[in-house]
């Protein structure tokens, strides 16, 4: 293999480092936020919705993180800040989800099958509670 072929490589290998690392740290973040706003709503249906979100959540991130560690991916997670304002804009939590799911979705070329179908479960979780916020509060 000649010397680009090798750049290329660490390239990729770089930047699956990268994204999965930081899909680790937004889903903690997504994670962290869900629990503030949970904290903080007068709505007993949006309470309950985002409980069952953020308890069901914790067990997926982390399964999704031991499958991309099998091959020691991650070097780096970085969980941005949580501020409970962010929450309250809007059902801004919804629009944080779905900009996850994007992420996801953006670069699923960069997953292996084990690691896709966690993301799928976290999906889908993500899926259902937008449902419940939009629907059932």
């Amino acid at each position: 293999m000649n010397w680009n072929g090798k750049k290329r490589i660490k390239l990729i290998v770089d930047m699956k480092k990268e994204v999965k690392g930081r899909l680790v740290g937004s889903l903690f973040w997504l994670r962290d936020l869900a629990h503030l706003d949970h904290l903080s709503t007068a709505s007993y249906a949006r309470h309950v919705a985002l409980e069952e979100f953020y308890t069901g959540l914790l067990p997926l991130v982390d399964m999704f993180a031991e499958c991309v560690q099998k091959n020691n991916i991650i070097e780096q997670i970085a969980i941005p800040s949580s501020y409970t304002s962010i929450v309250k804009e809007d059902n801004r939590i919804v629009v944080i989800m779905e900009a996850v799911k994007d992420e996801i979705e953006r670069h699923k070329y960069l997953y292996s099958t084990g690691e896709m179908n966690v993301l799928e479960d976290i999906i889908t979780l993500m899926d259902r509670t937008v449902y419940k916020l939009n629907n059932l509060v």
